[in-house]
């Protein structure tokens, strides 16, 4: 054992010592990691979030993903591979994680400041109701977007390449996530504005978006597997041209009638509602597949 890996578990069981609630477990086999968790999970709340049953299965997890969309495997996934190469490798991967999330809520604070009421890209024939968002807010947005979508891409393959890899920083990275999935579709909402949707149109995008996300981990808590959906790719690269585009040509690109009666605002609204309608079908189909293949080598006997 190295002199670096000696002071990093005396710091932590000196913090765990610090931190730990009277009733933190103390199960043979623990680790110093799982411990810390537990002091922390009680000293910030009163109580913990954590079972010592949750806990053990720190030590035991390990992170699985399936990924078949052709855009990521040909186009995204290369493109971060390149980003990752050009990443110190003494950047930690949480720090990667943190950045990106903090774009996403730079553009959700931005946008709360100019369109805290979500009206004013909203108006009565061709005129505002009142000042319009600046257009430079619109080209900072896409580029936050970008810059938090890549980022989250690549603290998953830098922590791999470091070697750090660990449970509780996949947790740390998908607990961002759940956060960024409510900010998304209401920064979307200021693109869109009120001009022939209502307040609940803007509503049912985020509990379906958000939908979505707790249906993918729940598939995951499930099967062990993370199925990563193509449909998630291609919404984070168009989420992004919506703030370019509407930096470009402005707020009243998305009022032209697609067909008679259906704006391309509209559509892209009905777009975002029904990505928990095409997301749970195919969890469950996973689902089914996984405990089939489960019943299968059960029943199978064994060839010696």
């Amino acid at each position: 054992m190295g002199g670096g890996e000696v002071w990093q578990i005396s710091l932590v069981d000196q913090v765990m010592t610090e931190l730990s609630p009277p009733a933190a477990p103390q199960e043979e086999g623990a680790s110093s990691w799982t411990s810390l968790c537990w002091g922390l999970s009680g000293r910030m709340a009163g109580y913990p979030y954590l079972t010592s049953a949750h806990l053990r299965g720190f030590d035991r997890y390990k992170y699985r993903a399936v990924d078949t969309s052709p855009l990521s495997i040909y186009v995204i996934q290369p493109a971060w591979d390149f980003m990752v190469s050009l990443c110190p490798q003494w950047v930690a991967p949480n720090l990667i994680t943190i950045t990106g999330w903090l774009f996403i809520l730079s553009n959700f604070l931005l946008l709360s400041y100019y369109d805290w009421d979500v009206t004013a890209t909203t108006g009565s024939g061709t005129s505002l109701v009142r000042s319009p968002i600046p257009r430079w807010v619109w080209f900072y947005c896409s580029v936050g977007h970008y810059l938090g979508y890549a980022l989250d891409g690549i603290d998953g393959k830098q922590a791999r390449r470091t070697k750090s890899s660990t449970p509780v920083g996949e947790l740390f990275d998908h607990g961002l996530d759940s956060w960024a999935a409510i900010l998304l579709p209401v920064c979307l909402a200021s693109v869109f504005g009120r001009w022939h949707i209502s307040a609940s149109d803007d509503f049912w995008p985020c509990v379906s978006v958000l939908g979505a996300f707790y249906v993918s981990h729940w598939e995951k808590y499930v099967t062990g597997v993370m199925y990563l959906p193509w449909l998630y790719d291609i919404m984070q690269l168009a989420c992004g041209f919506c703030y370019l585009a509407t930096g470009i040509w402005g707020t009243g690109l998305w009022q032209y009638e697609l067909l008679p009666g259906l704006l391309i605002q509209q559509l892209l609204v009905w777009v975002l509602e029904l990505a928990f309608i095409g997301s749970f079908p195919m969890s469950l189909w996973n689902i089914y597949c996984h405990y089939s293949n489960r019943l299968a080598l059960t029943l199978t006997p064994h060839v010696r």
